[in-house]
């Protein structure tokens, strides 16, 4: 059918127009939009080191979430499972979440470096409270330092040599 300006069957032509338009050149357009807002696991990585070269943790804790969801299977992921723990161990203060992380990067990623060593912080998990919150004392945050000890106190046993962990 051939359409022109002048035709009696412009209704026609304009459904004919619309239709070639939704079945043959939308599909492209999505594709190309979707598939080229996808990002790599490498470029997630890069984007969460950029941000906390800048301070924005927030962001970078975000960018590693989405790279471990979206590409678990990446040799990427179990680093930036690990990162997330180192985040939220030293740049937020937060143990429990530090914690999380740690024992997340052993369950999930068992076989890579980053679990191996992961293991060996758990194992030396209150060791390092101790020394963090001598760290932070002497940085004048008391109250950071303060904190670990008390999640130090609520969350192993007493003795120095012989500590054990209590479940949350």
């Amino acid at each position: 059918m051939r359409c022109s300006f002048f035709s009696n069957e412009k209704s026609k032509c304009l459904y004919f127009d619309k239709v070639v338009l939704l079945v043959f050149i939308l599909p492209f357009i999505w594709l190309f939009v979707f598939a080229g807002c996808s990002k790599t696991a490498t470029e997630y990585f890069e984007l969460a080191e950029e941000s906390l070269n800048e301070d924005q943790v927030e962001i970078a804790i975000e960018n590693l979430e989405v790279l471990i969801g979206k590409y678990p299977q990446d040799s990427l992921a179990a680093l930036a499972q690990y990162k997330l723990a180192a985040i939220h161990l030293n740049w937020k203060n937060d143990l429990s979440a530090g914690f999380s992380a740690l024992e997340k990067t052993v369950n999930e990623y068992g076989s890579s470096p980053q679990a191996k060593q992961a293991q060996k912080e758990i194992v030396g998990f209150p060791e390092w409270i101790l020394n963090q919150s001598e760290s932070l004392r002497k940085r004048k945050m008391v109250k950071e330092s303060l904190g670990h000890l008390m999640y130090l106190t609520e969350k192993y046993s007493n003795h120095r040599n012989n500590y054990s962990r209590r479940s949350e």
